[in-house]
């Protein structure tokens, strides 16, 4: 048998075991620290001492198996809630939820000064504080009850706790995008640490779709938001730091639709060299590519009129200015739109122009980045010329 046939038996083994597994006994992070310290080599009496001794003094703490418990309940609780969505509301998904919260605080002699009557933020405030008890597969039922009873506000606190796993992102990212919650879209974007490639492709799809626009009234909100907030720090203070970060927020906003907006949290946040990223611009269908070469388009304009921006947007030298994508990203993302959909893109005649705008822009900025790698080199030789 090859290597190749071993390694490719092997992963077809683990997957057939992951999908035939029942639900993981320890639905949260153990701690390491109480377990480890107590763990001692096994006395063996024989004369023989095995090279891998074991290690006896296993054992979960006291809090650690209270809140597997609560969790295993709650989790059960939920998935049998769920089959009968119905007859499931929302006072009595919370009190479940608020329950298992304060049982967990209570464990872990943790209180929180919010009074319960403020109804979902009193769970907002809780997850906030004790989200280190809700493990993954807990987080991701708690934001499927919260998408089908339309709970908001507390799925928005999971998301920007950073509480829902990549096992659960696929599901809620196709809902969201069901329900057109695009600036709970916006924030798993901007969360997520590894979208996958038919993540990137229904983010893509969506925020290039026709229909999206009427849904993007606070993403819009929300970038003009931080524009006034810049200006207003730069006419209080006029700081370099204070000028760039306004620069970058009105380049941002000023000319893209809503859509687009939500586009520039994509491209701010995806890995450009990802082939995943390539896969997903390859699958977009003929307007799309367009709209997309657009959007490309409009922001190699901006650098063009404002090379400030270059080095600006790839520091993220704000949190609001993190939603700018860097000049690389437009320039490669741009790469990958003519490598996948060349042939489309030269059968439109209509479209001819505004490809020749394109390829003018580009080459300006490809002028401009020769020039400054020259002055860079001759910087570098003058300066080990001094050494």
């Amino acid at each position: 048998m090859s290597m190749l046939e071993i390694i490719t038996k092997a992963i077809s083994a683990v997957s057939d075991h992951q999908k035939q597994s029942a639900p993981s006994k320890f639905p949260i992070i153990l701690n390491a620290d109480n377990i480890f310290p107590q763990l001692k080599p096994e006395t063996n009496d024989s004369d023989e001492s095995p090279s891998i001794k074991k290690v006896v003094g296993w054992e979960i703490s006291s809090l650690d198996s209270q809140i597997m418990d609560s969790t295993a309940w709650l989790v059960t609780k939920l998935k049998r809630k769920l089959k009968a969505s119905k007859s499931f509301t929302t006072d009595e998904f919370l009190k479940l939820l608020n329950f298992f919260l304060k049982k967990c605080g209570e464990n872990a002699g943790i209180s929180i000064e919010v009074q319960a009557s403020e109804g979902s933020k009193y769970s907002s405030r809780l997850i906030e504080k004790h989200g280190a008890f809700i493990g993954p597969e807990l987080a991701g039922l708690i934001a499927e009850c919260c998408v089908a009873l339309e709970v908001w506000d507390l799925l928005e606190t999971l998301i920007l706790q950073r509480l829902i796993k990549h096992s659960s992102f696929g599901n809620l990212i196709v809902m969201l995008i069901e329900k057109k919650k695009s600036h709970l879209l916006t924030l798993c974007v901007k969360s997520a640490t590894d979208l996958q490639p038919s993540d990137l492709l229904a983010i893509l799809k969506y925020f290039l779709a026709i229909d999206s626009c009427g849904s993007m009234k606070e993403v819009k909100e929300e970038w003009e938001a931080q524009e006034r907030t810049a200006i207003d720090k730069v006419i209080k203070k006029k700081t370099p730091l204070n000028k760039q970060v306004a620069i970058q927020l009105m380049a941002a906003n000023d000319g893209f639709s809503g859509s687009e907006k939500g586009l520039h949290y994509l491209f701010t946040s995806i890995n450009t060299e990802d082939a995943a990223l390539s896969w997903a611009i390859g699958e977009l269908e003929g307007p799309e590519v367009i709209k997309l070469v657009r959007y490309l388009t409009k922001w190699l304009d901006k650098y063009e009129k404002f090379p400030q921006l270059v080095g600006a947007a790839s520091k993220g030298i704000s949190e609001a200015s993190k939603g700018v994508p860097s000049l690389e990203s437009v320039v490669m993302s741009a790469g990958m739109i003519m490598d996948e959909h060349f042939s489309y893109l030269v059968l439109q005649r209509e479209f001819y122009d505004e490809l020749r705008i394109f390829e003018e822009k580009v080459k300006i900025l490809v002028e401009e980045a020769k020039l400054c790698s020259d002055i860079a080199d001759m910087i570098e030789i003058l300066r080990s010329q001094e050494d």
